[in-house]
């Protein structure tokens, strides 16, 4: 099945003008001239979507890529033994499902609304092959997120290899802090709810509400539901290296 196709329970087109504000918005069509962000904006198709509803199931061929406007959206690949594991957040402004358009393969993992209300930019495969026969500059922005993705997955399998659950839940704090989207001043929002972060960084809720805990009682944050503060940034990081 391909998913850009899939029934969705509100899609519809939004002025031009305002969709190639968005997309200007977007390191990966930045650059685009306005002709050619005037064709994303013609193509592209607004889907709403509810808290839990899916996007894309592993096993569609995609038919097209996708960007988050609004809400959260989550990657999942699903075990033999039927358990989930986060493979990504993406919240507004990131792009999904590019490689997996490229090699017309089914793909490995599902895509699913974390939040009422999240809405993504559907973009026909036509169009983006379109734009990568005319510009030179979109086909070496396309790599270079393809292969940022790729290295955020490297990385995540060093720190699940080489890293203690406190150091990996530590470590993403402290990334969060420097996310503009996520934090005001030293006060992390979590963008999705803890067992979702857990499953990120390959935990157990539980683990995962521990380590909480246990760096609160060490003074290093402050937890009031998903909202952590983080008073001193650099000695939460100092006491990572100590562990």
């Amino acid at each position: 099945m391909e998913s850009v196709g899939r029934e969705a329970r509100a899609e519809s087109r939004i002025p031009t003008v305002s969709l190639i504000s968005f997309f200007k918005q977007i390191p990966l069509f930045s650059r685009l001239s306005q002709e050619e962000l005037a064709q994303l904006a013609r193509h592209a198709t607004l889907r709403v979507v509810g808290r839990g509803e899916i996007i894309f199931m592993a096993g569609d061929r995609l038919a097209g890529c996708y960007c988050v406007v609004e809400g959260q959206i989550k990657l999942t690949a699903t075990s033999p033994s039927g358990a989930e594991k986060v493979i990504e957040l993406l919240g507004p402004g990131r792009s999904f499902g590019e490689a997996m358009m490229f090699i017309d393969r089914p793909a490995p993992v599902c895509a699913q609304a974390i939040e009422r209300g999240a809405t993504v930019l559907c973009i026909p495969k036509a169009v983006i092959f379109a734009l990568i026969e005319g510009s030179g500059e979109f086909v070496y922005r396309l790599l270079a997120g393809l292969s940022q993705r790729l290295h955020h997955l490297i990385m995540d399998l060093e720190a699940f290899s080489l890293q203690s659950s406190s150091q990996r839940v530590i470590g993403y704090l402290l990334m969060e802090c420097g996310h503009k989207a996520s934090v005001e001043g030293t006060c992390v929002v979590l963008p999705a709810s803890k067992n979702v972060i857990a499953s990120r960084l390959n935990l157990t809720p539980e683990t995962f509400s521990r380590i909480l805990h246990h760096l609160a009682q060490e003074g290093l944050i402050r937890v009031s539901g998903r909202q952590i503060e983080l008073p001193d940034p650099a000695a939460l990081k100092a006491f990572a290296g100590e562990l």
